[in-house]
Order: structure tokens, then C-alpha cells, then sequence
């Protein structure tokens, strides 16, 4: 038992980072709060980075981004009194995280390339790598996408010196979709045929090799994928594959089909 709220706050401050590092679910910040609240008073500015972190990450999970955003900007002011560079790297890399997920591009960029600041200060070549793949994605989503291609193929050569072969065929298989975006869907095709290598992603290679398959009127082979893409647990990818073949079966020979399609996409 903790003998003193010290050694209780950093108790809680512990078992939160173990718990949120083995992606096991948190239903609640209150554990992380004792840490926090205790932290905040206190003049130890890597505790109070780390806490509010972590307040930060809880409440992202509980889907309270607006919360999370207050932490994560608290957590970045705190830690630029210190020089725990690895730190200053989760809690921005975090923040541009949230920023992207929120469709704020150009917010997420400026948290992102701060991020990258912190893993090259670090020396740290993996999140060097992260924060590379970050970066991609924000220029994806500000549809530039000539420097996203170029940031996701020095991410791609990072993970290969790295030899982090799961991280290769994630990056690769976003490559494919911003090549999907620019039209060249046999260029997406391929690169999803590599990221099948990677089997936390096979749900979402087959949707991407079934759109660029629709759009190269290979209608088969986009019936098969889009269909293979259905057998996964998350709900976003399931829907994306539904809207693939509700567009699927306007073609005669699928027709048939759209009813179900329908009835399972508005499900």
C-alpha cells in the first residue's frame, strides 16, 4: 500500500501509463485524476507533463476530444521546462493525433513537425518514423499530395533500417490510398497487394483494392474484395465497403444484390 499521497499519486500515474501502453480499456479518468490533481501543485514539471498526458490520452479514449485537447496543450507546456525529449514526442505527436482526427490539418501539421522535433532531439529513430507518418497524413488531408508521397517513402525507408516489417505495410497501404486519390489505381493496387503482408490491416486492403478495382471497371474482382472487406469488427470499415458496393450494384449484373446492400449500410 502506498505509505504517503506521493507515493499514491505516482501509483496511479504508473498503473494508467501500464494500462493505456497494453491498449487494455480504461471506462474512466479517475485513477489518472488522483495523479493529476496531486501533480498540478507541485513544482515537478516532467510528473505534471506526464499526468496530463495521460489525462489526455483517457479522455481521448472516453471520446472527450475537447477535454483531451485542453491536457494535451497543458502537457506540452509543461514539458518544455525539461529536457525528456521522448516525452515532449508523445505528448505532441498525441495533440496532432487528436488535430488530425478532428480535420484540422494545418494545427495538426504544427503539433506533428513538433513531435518530429522532439524523436530527432531524442535520437529516437522509431518515433522519427511515427512522426514522419503523421506528417503524411496531414498533407493527405491537405490534398498535397506529392509531399505526402514523399514523407510516407521516408517513413517506409525509416521502419526497413528499422526492420519494423508491420509498420512498412501500414505506411504502404495509406501510400495506396492517397494514389487512389490522384487516380492511379493500378500504382494503389499494388501497394495494397503489399500491405496485405500486415494481418492487422487485411480488412481494409481488401477495401482499398476493391475501390481502385470499381474504378477500373473490374467489377468481379471489386465484388470479391469488397466483400472480403466485410469480415472485420470495425464498424467504420464495414460501412466503407457498403458504400463500395451500393455503387457496385448499380452495374446490371450486381442488381440484384442492392437491396441487401442497402438495408445492411443504413444498419
Amino acid at each position: 500500500k502506498p505509505a504517503d499521497k506521493e507515493q499514491h499519486a505516482l501509483w496511479c500515474l504508473l498503473v494508467t501509463q501500464a494500462t493505456y501502453k497494453q491498449m487494455l480499456p480504461i471506462t474512466s479518468d479517475s485513477l489518472i485524476r488522483i495523479a493529476y490533481d496531486y501533480y498540478k501543485s507541485t513544482d515537478d514539471a516532467q510528473r505534471k507533463a506526464m499526468a496530463a498526458l495521460y489525462m489526455g490520452e483517457v479522455n481521448y479514449q472516453l471520446y472527450q476530444a475537447e477535454e483531451a485537447q485542453v491536457f494535451y496543450l497543458e502537457a506540452a507546456t509543461e514539458v518544455e521546462k525539461t529536457s525528456d525529449f521522448k516525452l515532449g514526442y508523445l505528448i505532441m505527436s498525441g495533440l496532432g493525433n487528436l488535430y488530425l482526427y478532428r480535420k484540422l490539418p494545418n494545427e495538426a501539421w504544427d503539433a506533428c513537425q513538433t513531435a518530429y522535433s522532439y524523436a530527432v532531439k531524442a535520437a529516437y529513430k522509431r518515433y522519427e518514423m511515427a512522426s514522419l507518418f503523421y506528417m503524411a497524413r496531414c498533407c493527405s488531408l491537405k490534398k498535397d499530395f506529392d509531399k505526402a508521397i514523399l514523407l510516407y517513402e521516408r517513413a517506409i525507408e525509416l521502419a526497413d533500417n528499422l526492420n519494423l516489417r508491420r509498420f512498412h505495410y501500414t505506411i504502404k497501404g495509406e501510400m495506396a490510398g492517397v494514389y487512389s486519390l490522384l487516380k492511379q489505381y493500378d500504382k494503389a493496387l499494388a501497394l495494397e497487394k503489399e500491405a496485405m503482408g500486415d494481418t492487422l490491416r487485411v480488412a481494409q486492403s481488401y477495401y482499398g483494392m476493391g475501390i481502385n478495382y470499381l474504378n477500373l471497371s473490374r467489377y468481379d474482382s471489386a465484388y470479391y474484395c469488397l466483400n472480403k472487406a466485410l469480415n472485420t469488427s470495425n464498424i467504420y470499415t464495414r460501412k466503407a465497403a457498403y458504400v463500395g458496393l451500393f455503387h457496385l450494384c448499380h452495374q446490371p449484373q450486381y442488381q440484384k444484390y442492392l437491396f441487401n446492400v442497402c438495408d445492411s449500410l443504413r444498419f
